[in-house]
């Protein structure tokens, strides 16, 4: 997705719908754009097991306006109380100023706990008379946007190699089983070709004349069959 821009807690969510981060920070004048900044006092926990937090964040032109409409909302887990004292990430932070967009509003994975945070905005909005924008995003409000985006990337990227090393266990330990049971060879040819590779390996019995020539090696067990180790195939001899 999109980062940069100037974002300001006014700004439509709509606008900001291909954001990945949302850049809340002016670096002029070292604080963020329009004092933009998350309110813990205007913050709502819902208490699922965990606590799902969501806070609005605002700017001084609306906080004070008879309808607040909330375009942006920061969220975490285990990070705030049933009303207010939201601390979740940097967001006490003062140099903090980037909003990483959740994807398909779900945290800490995509469109993880969607419903508990829906319910904890609800709670939000009848508490504090807010109102959630068409559209509004979640995110994590933090300083340094890199270190949530390495953090995600070290996630996926282990579970691509744990999913990896199960699946070489798994296909490592059918090989096994399929060789130590036979599976595979219990065909119409299947008995006489193990008896045939054994036979022939065990007397020295691999003829490699015609190799020279091109002509495909075959190995003669003496059983009424050929196998062709260029093809390997067995065929019957007429």
């Amino acid at each position: 997705g999109f980062r940069g821009g100037i974002t300001t807690a006014s700004t439509p969510a709509m606008a900001r719908t291909d954001f990945a981060v949302l850049t809340f920070w002016d670096d002029k004048a070292g604080t963020t754009y329009n004092q933009t900044r998350v309110d813990p006092m205007r913050a709502a926990g819902y208490k699922d097991t965990d606590f799902y937090c969501v806070a609005p964040i605002l700017s001084p032109d609306i906080a004070g306006a008879s309808l607040l409409r909330v375009n942006y909302w920061a969220v975490g887990i285990n990070c705030c109380q049933r009303a207010g004292r939201f601390t979740c990430d940097d967001s006490r932070e003062w140099n903090a100023g980037y909003g990483v967009v959740m994807l398909d509003g779900g945290y800490p994975c995509p469109d993880c706990n969607t419903e508990q945070f829906r319910k904890a905005v609800i709670k939000a909005e009848a508490m504090h008379g807010l109102v959630s924008a068409s559209g509004a995003k979640f995110v994590r409000f933090v300083k340094d946007p890199s270190s949530i985006e390495t953090g995600m990337l070290l996630h996926c990227i282990g579970f691509v190699l744990l999913c990896a090393l199960l699946g070489g266990m798994a296909f490592g330990a059918a090989g096994w089983l399929a060789w130590y049971y036979g599976f595979g060879i219990c065909g119409p040819h299947g008995a006489a070709l193990a008896d045939s590779l054994a036979g022939a390996v065990a007397a020295g019995k691999v003829a490699n004349a015609g190799i020279n020539s091109g002509t495909p090696l075959t190995l003669q067990p003496g059983n009424g069959e050929i196998l062709s180790a260029s093809t390997l195939m067995v065929a019957k001899r007429r």
